[in-house]
């Protein structure tokens, strides 16, 4: 069999299609995010400023504002 083509539109090869990297998006591209506004986007940067780049995408749960609930609907869009 031939291997399949690959997705159009294709997405960068470090991150899974369509998936939003913690440790490069802008404050703006987090702000796509579901329930991450301005100020939780500012903390994300400031997050991964201070502690340098997040080492799983479960970490998220440590930025203040993040809980469990928030985590479980961002766990499926964002990489590291």
């Amino acid at each position: 069999a031939a291997p399949s083509p690959p997705p159009a539109g294709g997405a960068p090869p470090s991150a899974p299609a369509g998936r939003m990297n913690l440790n490069t998006a802008s404050a703006s591209e987090l702000e796509e995010l579901p329930g991450v506004g301005p100020e939780l986007a500012g903390r994300i940067i400031e997050y991964r400023e201070k502690k340098g780049q997040f080492s799983s995408v479960e970490e998220l749960d440590a930025v203040d504002g993040i809980g469990p609930g928030k985590l479980e609907n961002l766990i499926e869009l964002v990489t590291i």
